[in-house]
């Protein structure tokens, strides 16, 4: 990948937009970092092992969760045709960032992640690099890591308040 479209991207994301740009340069010296992924390639799978996080420069990623096969229907299982199915939970664009709960706690991945756009870039930053970095560097990079997760825990509150309004209104109306 040519340092000139990286650089670019990271002016982009909002993760980067604390750090100066020398600290930019730091964070993205190593290009072995940014990864450029087709249409329908995993950047992982679930039950993976998760030692980095990724952030999306560009393209779309959905998350997709393996399900047992069952479907939901009108209130009611079916388990016709069972079998594993995969069901998309959402998708995430330019300027996500992916991964950090396995990354910090070694659990293995809870999802497939899974390019939805014709090509993606990741740059994927393991927990190896992040040690590596001065300590004035990793406390900026961790109170965007910080920031993140509280912005996901938000986004997942506002889906389930959505989600058990639509079930109330569903059993309101039987």
């Amino acid at each position: 990948m040519d340092s000139q479209y990286i650089d670019k991207f990271i002016e982009s994301v909002p993760f980067f937009k604390e750090f100066s740009e020398h600290e930019k340069r730091k964070i993205t010296g190593d290009k072995n970092n940014f990864k450029q992924y087709e249409k329908n390639l995993n950047i992982f799978k679930e039950g993976d092992e998760g030692h980095s996080l990724f952030v999306i420069l560009f393209g779309t990623i959905d998350f997709i969760k393996l399900c047992d096969g069952a479907d939901i229907q009108d209130g009611r299982v079916s388990v016709k045709g069972c079998g594993e199915k995969e069901r998309v939970l959402c998708e995430l664009e330019s300027g996500s960032v992916f991964g950090v709960i396995s990354m910090l706690t070694g659990r293995k991945r809870s999802v497939t992640t899974r390019v939805s756009s014709e090509k993606a870039v990741v740059m994927e930053i393991t927990e190896k690099f992040v040690d590596s970095l001065i300590p004035s560097i990793q406390v900026k990079f961790h109170k965007q890591l910080l920031l993140a997760l509280i912005q996901d825990l938000d986004d997942m509150d506002i889906r389930y308040l959505k989600l058990q309004d639509s079930i109330n209104k569903g059993s309101s109306s039987s």
